[in-house]
Order: C-alpha cells, then structure tokens, then sequence
C-alpha cells in the first residue's frame, strides 16, 4: 500500500476503524502517505487545539488549507467528471416493519404534543418531520 486517502477527516476519532488502519500503515510501512480532507471548515475552528487534534488522529504531519475560492479548488469542483452520479433506490417496507414505523412515528409525535404543552421547555418549530430528517 502507498497511501490512504481519509475522507471526513473531521470525523476522525482515535478509536475509529480509520484510525486503526491508519496506526497500521504507520507501524509497517514509514513510506507510505496519508492525505486527510474534510470539507468542514468549521470543525477546525471549534479551539485552538482542533487542527493539531486531527492531525494527531490522522497521523498527519503537515497542514495545508485549500480554500473553495482557490483557483484549482474552483476548477476542479467545476469538473464533470468530480460530480458524483447519484442514483436513489427505494425500497418498500414489508406490512410488519410499516406497523412498526407508524407506531414508531406515532410515539414520537405524542411525545413532541406533549413537550409543547410545557411551558418550561421551548421546542421552536419542532414537528415530527423535522426531527427525523435535517433540512
């Protein structure tokens, strides 16, 4: 093996299946690269510790930040072949596991009815759609 390349490095926990692998390659094979992305900004900027923390978990030596308004970022996102071809398959619930989402789904709205009518507990605009799936 060469290299790793690690998406979400972000996500990257030291007891994570990544991580392994990554101790592994770094154990039997000095050589060989590891390149860790991540396309949330945001995570870097929780401390001041938070580069170096991913860093460390990704085995990491140098830093490089590429911003999206960087040319060859730019470039490369308008790519067509960089655009993932997505494919959403459906499949339907056999009538046992649909009763069983239904009352899943019926428990969860009781609960958010119920949590609205206190008055010490601020939900916002919580509904049940919005709790099971992030806009």
């Amino acid at each position: 093996i060469d290299g790793i390349l690690v998406n979400h490095a972000h996500s990257v926990s030291e007891l994570s299946a990544e991580a392994f692998v990554m101790r592994i390659l770094r154990s039997k094979n000095k050589r060989g690269f590891i390149r860790a992305i991540s396309d949330r900004p945001d995570a870097f900027a929780g401390s001041d510790s938070a580069p170096e923390r991913v860093m460390r978990r990704c085995f990491a030596h140098h830093l490089e930040v590429w911003p999206r308004i960087r040319e060859e970022v730019q470039l490369c996102l308008q790519n067509s072949a960089c655009q993932p071809d997505v494919h959403q398959k459906t499949v339907k619930l056999p009538p046992r596991e649909q009763e069983i989402q239904r009352r899943l789904l019926n428990i969860i709205e009781s609960t958010l009815e119920e949590l609205q009518r206190d008055p010490n507990v601020e939900l916002g605009h919580l509904t049940v759609q919005g709790s099971l799936f992030q806009t």
